[in-house]
């Protein structure tokens, strides 16, 4: 299941995650974030979010995020490219 970011902040959650599940962080960078929600329809809440914003919720959640068993860099990927790499993961288990 894909999480919103926020999810992994929770500990219940997290734990429950890394003991019963693979998680697999899909990192970004804020600018690359930014860009991708400015074209989400779907989040207009989002639509302001700035760069600096987003590098210190980064900066603060990054201690948990590193907690996942894989990690996948997703900047200038396409789709496909992402989807190619979490099948390594999930194979390499």
């Amino acid at each position: 299941i894909a999480l919103g970011g926020g999810t992994f902040e929770n500990s219940n959650t997290r734990q429950n995650l890394i003991t019963n599940s693979i998680v697999i962080y899909l990192k970004a960078s804020a600018r690359t974030i930014v860009n991708r929600l400015a074209k989400a329809d779907d989040r207009p809440l989002l639509k302001d979010l700035t760069i600096e914003k987003v590098t210190s919720m980064l900066k603060t959640r990054e201690k948990h995020y590193k907690l996942a068993q894989y990690t996948v860099i997703t900047d200038n990927k396409e789709p496909e490219e992402i989807i190619e790499e979490i099948i390594k993961c999930l194979n390499y288990k």
